[in-house]
């Protein structure tokens, strides 16, 4: 479950940042590394939870996680086409700058779904 922070606005350009429902007083703010996925097809699309402040990294892709599977294509949300490398920790995602909206790339391979 998402909760709001009530000391934000809820509507303009500064929206509510979602937090991480811990069941208590401690909840914290999403970051980067918090990812959810959807599947459509021969394809994964990757939902970050916030703008990674770096390359945006996803673990469960890496070699180690899936040996046999073969990236061939990431792309952005509108259909821009992404540069990525992958190493045995993860796959990492050049992702263009911030544009307020949860960024959503599409992975294209073999071996992913």
């Amino acid at each position: 479950m998402q909760v709001s922070r009530p000391d934000q606005p809820r509507s303009g350009k500064t929206p509510s940042p979602a937090l991480r429902d811990t069941g208590g007083a401690d909840a914290k703010p999403f970051t980067g590394e918090d990812l959810r996925f959807t599947r459509s097809g021969d394809a994964i699309h990757a939902f970050f939870l916030d703008w990674p402040s770096a390359a945006g990294r996803i673990t469960a892709l890496g070699l180690r996680s899936m040996p046999d599977a073969v990236i061939e294509q990431v792309s952005f949300q509108n259909g821009q086409p992404l540069r990525f490398t992958r190493d045995a920790e993860a796959l990492q995602i050049e992702l263009p700058p911030p544009n307020g909206l949860v960024p959503r790339v599409t992975i294209r391979g073999r071996g992913l779904v």
